[in-house]
């Protein structure tokens, strides 16, 4: 008689290892969904709420199965004999249970691919036409081109101009001095003006401004998040002669420092690519997690994509230490450069940043009662009151804050590093 076809289970003590071996198991589960374990691996503060009562409740009832076990181990061993009476037997039943698994999962690939489930792509984002694959960035906007795009319930026609390096500007011909004290933005649409000409949104308006001494640069791209200012910010910063860095934050840049996929926002989106992710290491410092990539250069499960979905809409609420480590860095960047780093806290943001000396402009104390009706109809995006509100701000604040000296700005036309 080979191994294989002799009894799977012998009596007496040792047949109650099995039962032993599940208990176990379920102890060792109950204890790493107790809240107070489970809080160490991932936020209990999620979409849907607190789950730290259901947390506690799955815990107790794995630990309850596993005490159950113990006690019926006898039971438990008879059943498994009966069940696989032969090691042959066991690894047949697991093979078929394999397979039949197997062919599921293919079967439901196959159908999310037919239907197009998640990600549909039927609905083109902003940025999209405007914007290039970038392996580092993830997208950015196509250098020298010029565009009008459409935007609102109006369906206002907005010409937009980028220069060589991907940068909005006012007029085709616009072009930087490297040596001309600048003053460099950062940002997601915000700050790139989405909606708006150039003239009305708040970039614009400083540059208008006869007392604003600095030339501008807005890195401004639609739908970034931190992660993604910070690489534009390290790739051109020493391109300028950089005496400020004005970074505008908003809440929903911390979501996006903690995924790669824009689609797991947008499940109808069509977008370039995937961006940066960054992950924290040990030592608290930043380290590439992810790098972008086409979609259609990477294959990616459907049913992984749903679930990542699920996740993401669900799931944790970020808690937000990849983004004070990516403004800290920042921060750090700009400053070793022999710049001023300003971060503008847009109105109704309330993440906390906890970081002493840091320069920042709060915005959200400032605004008028109708600030939440200066918005672009059926869009979203501030319109031109409220970017005429930021530039008046801004100008003010970067005074006080010692940013804006005309004098000594004018006599500074050093040679940018690299």
């Amino acid at each position: 008689m080979s191994a294989l076809d002799r009894p799977l289970l012998a009596s007496g003590r040792a047949s109650s290892f099995p039962a032993i071996a599940i208990a176990v198991l379920l102890f060792a589960a109950a204890l790493f969904v107790w809240p107070r374990s489970l809080a160490h691996f991932v936020s209990l503060q999620w979409h849907i709420g607190s789950v730290q009562g259901a947390a506690s409740r799955l815990s107790r009832l794995l630990a309850l199965c596993g005490a159950v076990c113990l006690l019926m181990r006898r039971r438990i061993t008879v059943g498994l004999r009966r069940a696989f009476q032969t090691p042959r037997h066991l690894l047949v039943s697991l093979g078929l249970a394999a397979g039949a698994c197997a062919l599921a999962l293919c079967a439901v690939e196959l159908i999310f691919w037919k239907l197009n489930f998640p990600f549909a792509g039927d609905w083109v984002a902003a940025e999209t036409p405007l914007a290039r694959f970038d392996p580092e960035a993830g997208w950015s906007y196509i250098p020298n081109q010029s565009v009008v795009g459409q935007f609102g319930a109006e369906h206002r026609t907005v010409p937009m101009f980028f220069d060589a390096i991907g940068a909005r500007v006012g007029t085709p011909e616009a072009k930087h001095d490297p040596l001309a004290p600048t003053i460099v933005f950062l940002g997601c649409s915000l700050t790139m003006g989405h909606g708006l000409p150039w003239e009305e949104t708040f970039v614009g308006r400083l540059e208008a401004r006869p007392d604003f001494p600095f030339q501008v640069v807005n890195l401004g791209v639609q739908a970034y998040g931190t992660d993604q200012s910070f690489v534009l910010l390290r790739r051109h910063m020493r391109d300028f002669n950089t005496k400020v860095v004005v970074y505008t934050f908003m809440d929903d840049h911390v979501a996006r420092n903690t995924n790669d996929d824009r689609r797991l926002f947008y499940p109808q989106g069509k977008f370039v690519g995937t961006k940066p992710l960054f992950r924290l290491a040990p030592d608290g410092s930043l380290a590439l997690q992810k790098a972008p990539h086409r979609y259609e250069d990477v294959w990616q499960s459907r049913i992984w994509s749903a679930l990542r979905l699920a996740w993401t809409e669900w799931g944790p609420i970020p808690d937000g230490a990849v983004t004070r480590a990516l403004v800290r860095d920042m921060r750090r960047f700009v400053e070793a450069n022999g710049a001023k780093f300003v971060m503008v806290r847009w109105p109704e943001s309330r993440f906390p940043f906890h970081a002493p000396g840091l320069n920042e402009i709060d915005l959200g104390p400032m605004v008028p009662p109708a600030w939440k009706e200066w918005m672009i109809p059926e869009d979203g995006h501030p319109d031109a009151r409220a970017d005429a509100f930021v530039a008046n701000v801004l100008a003010e604040r970067l005074k006080a804050l010692g940013g804006v000296n005309a004098a000594a700005v004018a006599s500074d036309r050093r040679v940018p590093s690299r």
